[in-house]
Formats: C-alpha cells, sequence, structure tokens
C-alpha cells in the first residue's frame, strides 16, 4: 500500500489532473446509462480522493465542484429531476458538502503522514537529519558513483571534552552546544551535501562530489567558525574530524562511516583538536 501511494505521490500533477477529469466523466456517462438504481455517491470520491492525494486539497475542491455538475447534468439529461428547485439544491449541496470532506481528511491525512515522515529522518534536538536520513542519502551518493565515478568525502567529527561542559556547565548548556555546533554545519555545507547527528555529540557530514582539495577548503572554514563559536561562549571543548575522500564508492554505508569513524579516532589518540584527511 505504501508502495502503492508512493508511486501515485510521483506522477506529474497534469497527470493526475487529467486522468481524474476522464474518471468523472466517464462516471457521469454510466450514470446516464444506469441511472438512480446504483448510488454513484462511492463512484466520485474516486477521482476526488486521487486528486486530493495527488495534487492536493484545492483540486480536490476543484474536482468535487466538477463532480456534483456532471451528477446534475447527467439528472437532467436522464430525465432524473423529479424534485422541486429546493430540495435539488439541498441535493447539490449535501452531495457538495461530503466531496468536500472527504478531500478535506485525506488533505489533513496526507500531511500528518508526511510530518511523521519527516520526523522519522530528524534530529529532534539540533532540527538536522538523523542516522537513517544520512544512511540513504549516503546508500543513494555510493548508487550515483557507481553510475558516475566522481570523488565524494564523508567526514566523521565529534565535541572533544562534551562531557566536561555537561558536568560543568549542565546539560541545557550541552545542548546548546550540540544545537550551535549543527548550525554551523549545516551554513557551511551546501544542499546537495548531507549534515546529519549520528548521537551524542557525533556528526557527519557527507560531501557530494566532492574531491580531496575541495573538503580540505569545506574542513578549515568548518573548524574556524566551530572553534570561533566555543571561545565566543567561553567553552572549554574542540573539535576532532575524520575526512576521507572515497574515489571509488565503498560498498556500504557502514564501511563509509567506519573508515571515517577510525581516522577521527586516531586524532582523538594524538591529541585531539585536529583534522586528519586520506584517500581511498
Amino acid at each position: 500500500m505504501s508502495r502503492m501511494l508512493t508511486t501515485l505521490e510521483r506522477l506529474p500533477s497534469v497527470v493526475s489532473l487529467v486522468c481524474s477529469f476522464v474518471i468523472v466523466l466517464l462516471i457521469g456517462a454510466a450514470y446516464y446509462f444506469i441511472g438512480s438504481r446504483l448510488s454513484f455517491s462511492v463512484f466520485f470520491l474516486i477521482p476526488i480522493a486521487f486528486v486530493t492525494w495527488t495534487v492536493g486539497y484545492k483540486s480536490g475542491v476543484a474536482y468535487s465542484f466538477l463532480s456534483v455538475l456532471t451528477w446534475y447534468i447527467a439528472d437532467i439529461y436522464d430525465g432524473e429531476l423529479t424534485v422541486g428547485p429546493f430540495w435539488l439544491a439541498v441535493n447539490l449541496v449535501l452531495r457538495l458538502a461530503l466531496f468536500i470532506a472527504v478531500a478535506w481528511v485525506l488533505s489533513a491525512l496526507k500531511k500528518s503522514v508526511e510530518e511523521h515522515k519527516l520526523a522519522a529522518r530528524i534530529d529532534v534536538l539540533t532540527g538536522i537529519p538523523n542516522r537513517r536520513a544520512f544512511y540513504e542519502a549516503a546508500q543513494l551518493e555510493i548508487a550515483r558513483a557507481n553510475r558516475n565515478p566522481k570523488p565524494f568525502t564523508v567526514v566523521f567529527t565529534d565535541i572533544d571534552n562534551f562531557k566536561n561542559v555537561n558536568d560543568r556547565y549542565g546539560h541545557l548548556i550541552g545542548d546548546r552546544l550540540l544545537t550551535l555546533t549543527a548550525d554551523i554545519l549545516r551554513q557551511n555545507v551546501r544542499e546537495i551535501d548531507q549534515v546529519a547527528r549520528l548521537g551524542g555529540d557525533e556528526f557527519v557530514l557527507l560531501l557530494s562530489g566532492t574531491d580531496a582539495n575541495g573538503a580540505a577548503t569545506v574542513m578549515e572554514r568548518l573548524r574556524n567558525d566551530l572553534t570561533a563559536m566555543a571561545q565566543m561562549y567561553h567553552w572549554p571543548v574542540t573539535y576532532s574530524a575524520g575526512a576521507v575522500t572515497f574515489t571509488r564508492p565503498p560498498e556500504t554505508v557502514d564501511e563509509m562511516i567506519t573508515k571515517a569513524d577510525t581516522l577521527m579516532y586516531s586524532v582523538k589518540q594524538s591529541g585531539k583538536d585536529h583534522i586528519r584527511q586520506e584517500n581511498t
């Protein structure tokens, strides 16, 4: 079901609108030939639901009016209008209200689904993507690199002496440090790149199509900005990072992260507050 909805959402809006329009006309024609022996409300709900989910609520409302109009025209040509103007108006309003209500419910449901999808991929504290979102982006980058070989760089970084900040200033300040770190990381990369918090004080960057020289430039800028931020707040922290440029894509995302993490850990062992790079 989820896969089917995803496929429908990828349809161009014009295709959805045209298909729904054709369906409405076909339902109107069927109603004309069959008449009131069969309730057609449920059939008109099909194109309304389809266009609401794939295009949006306003389109759903528009097709609600179109469906009621089509129903009314079919009644005229079929000779089914046996009630007076007042009850005719009441029936039309009730049909329209039903269709619009369904469009509204579906629109609200889709919004809720999209918000849940987004929340599942966003780190609650910092507002940047989480581990799950990074893995998805990294898998796409590996697939892209296999199709069109170009280097890309993965950077693994964490905050030196982060525990000391929590112990000395409290967890609220620690959270503030994490949030500011995430903001600086996000501001210093492009939209096509990915920044994520893997957990705790560990962050990872995926620099798409970036070679070692380009990564060195980004990392130096990041290090300067992060250091300036820590000094401004008088927080006794520094940053260690390992940056691995892949000229050949790794087999898995875990392999990608492990290489960068291992390089970062070697920085920790050799005194912290440093960036180490390598190509693979």
